[in-house]
């Protein structure tokens, strides 16, 4: 079932469609301007285009020719090269990296282009396996902090987020970083760096966006809605040409019903009206299937760039060049800046020069860390974390697992040296167990490194869902710990942790 939000989401929506007249409600005429020569194979899903920026007039046609891997073409639509693998089914890029859904193979392939020899090149550091039947991707590339993603897109309504990475060969890897999942098939999805925003087209129910960054929550908002909207049946593929804040634009084909809709990114992707694409009268797409939309020049018939239409038609299936200024001229609208604006400031980048192993449980399960100093020997200091959904880890500085504890749901994490403890100094750690809705303690022994269980009992903490923790050290008395904060609110106050009867049992996990 889709997300209890989306469906608010798309109540909300459905009430503002029904309840307003926005844009035009007839289909403007556009003709192509080019198109690329049929695949070899049969069969054409997706496009991309490879932006040369030191010759516009030189960018590449990047298409899918299922079965016949994916070809390359020049904006006359002459066949220049190929890259064979499997059954190529979706294509998005960024600069000279491309991404393409192989589903004979079930996986994600990379590869690089070089406008030099005008040849692609694999690039992948391994298989980056799906684990189901692919439909299509689209890229992402955050304009905080540089990271290349890649959304795949599942025939039983998954959505992976991979996120890819360099290897020291100058090959890419990938790890899913984000498993969003829809009520049903999902073909096509588009990214738009600037802002972040990811959209995807749920055939059978409309267009939903996303925040693109992988630790956003994962809420969809509805863009338009099949057949009650301005979705006469299954919605196809997605386009953004980002003009700025003259014109920022996102293109969804209305598949059954033959043409395009225009949707107003500017102002909450309002409805603007539709397009259809014919020549000499009549429709020149027979299977509308993905699209490409690029905001730049790329020669005298194509001054403000291009919307690539890919048309999956039974015999001659092959990719259309429409002119984005003939579609603004069209709706009656801007086309937008012919450069976007530049992407918001980058953070600063600090690089680990150590991970711990990840843990069992997916999700953010590893929350919180805390870090014991060895007292003569640093190198021997090790990190205390947390995967709450299970327990407690001790890794050492190379981030090898040295003690897990399988005590609860150990949320956050806090240590203090210097605690008086049956007679010696020791350092105490404490964790808010939501298991049992209470406070763990533990001593660390600084020879084995490992945590000892010194809790008199369940410590419980009086609050729902103990959440945080952390400790302080109040001036001349002992160290005390601050009560766990609650998922809904913060709860003040100080915990004093009771010293454990003599005929306490404790025990050592290992």
């Amino acid at each position: 079932m889709i997300h209890r939000r989306q469906r608010l989401a798309a109540a909300s929506a459905l009430a503002l469609t029904l309840g307003a007249v926005a844009g035009q409600t007839f289909a403007q005429a556009v003709a192509p301007v080019g198109a690329t020569v049929p695949t070899a194979e049969g069969g054409a899903n997706a496009a991309a285009l490879l932006y040369d920026r030191a010759d516009p007039g030189k960018s590449v046609i990047a298409a899918t020719g299922e079965l016949g891997g994916l070809e390359f073409h020049d904006l006359d639509g002459a066949r220049k090269s190929a890259l064979p693998g499997g059954e190529t089914y979706g294509v998005d890029v960024r600069d000279d990296v491309l991404a393409v859904l192989d589903r004979k193979d079930g996986r994600i392939r990379l590869s690089r282009y070089d406008f030099a020899t005008g040849q692609a090149s694999a690039i992948d550091a391994r298989p980056l396996m799906l684990g189901y039947a692919g439909e299509g991707l689209c890229l992402h590339r955050s304009a905080r902090d540089g990271s290349l993603y890649a959304f795949a897109l599942g025939g039983d309504g998954q959505l992976d987020q991979w996120l890819l990475f360099p290897t020291a060969d100058g090959k890419l890897d990938g790890r899913i970083v984000r498993r969003l999942h829809l009520s049903s098939e999902a073909k096509y999805c588009v990214a738009d760096d600037a802002s972040g925003m990811l959209y995807v087209a749920q055939q059978a129910v409309g267009v939903w966006r996303y925040d693109a960054d992988p630790e956003a929550e994962a809420v969809a908002t509805v863009v338009d809605i099949n057949r009650l909207g301005h979705i006469a049946g299954e919605v196809g593929g997605l386009a953004i040409l980002n003009g700025g804040a003259q014109g920022d634009y996102l293109v969804a084909a209305n598949a059954d019903a033959g043409d395009y809709n225009v949707y107003d990114r500017n102002a909450d992707d309002r409805f603007l009206g539709r397009f259809r694409i014919q020549a000499n009268g009549a429709d020149a797409i027979e299977g509308p299937a993905g699209l490409f939309g690029v905001r730049a020049p790329l020669g005298a018939d194509l001054p403000a760039g291009a919307l690539l239409v890919t048309d999956d038609r039974k015999v001659g299936a092959n990719t259309k060049l429409l002119s984005w200024r003939d579609v603004a001229v069209a709706l009656k609208v801007s086309p937008g800046q012919v450069t976007p604006p530049a992407a918001p400031s980058r953070l600063a980048l600090v690089k680990p020069t150590m991970e711990t192993r990840p843990v069992e449980h997916g999700g953010d399960a590893a929350d919180d860390p805390a870090i014991f100093v060895h007292p003569t020997d640093p190198a021997r200091s090790v990190i205390v974390a947390t995967d709450k959904k299970a327990g407690l880890y001790v890794y050492d500085l190379a981030g090898k697992p040295l003690q897990f504890l399988p005590d609860g749901k150990m949320n956050n994490v806090d240590l203090r040296g210097g605690f008086k403890l049956g007679g010696r100094t020791t350092t105490l750690v404490v964790a808010s167990d939501r298991t049992h809705k209470s406070i763990a303690l533990y001593t660390i022994d600084p020879d084995t490194r490992m945590l000892t269980n010194v809790a008199d009992g369940v410590q419980a903490t009086g609050l729902s869902d103990p959440y945080g923790c952390a400790c302080t050290r109040a001036a001349r008395v002992r160290p005390t710990c601050s009560s766990a904060i609650p998922t809904a609110a913060c709860a003040s106050g100080n915990w004093s942790p009771p010293r454990p009867a003599r005929s306490a049992p404790r025990r050592s996990a290992t």
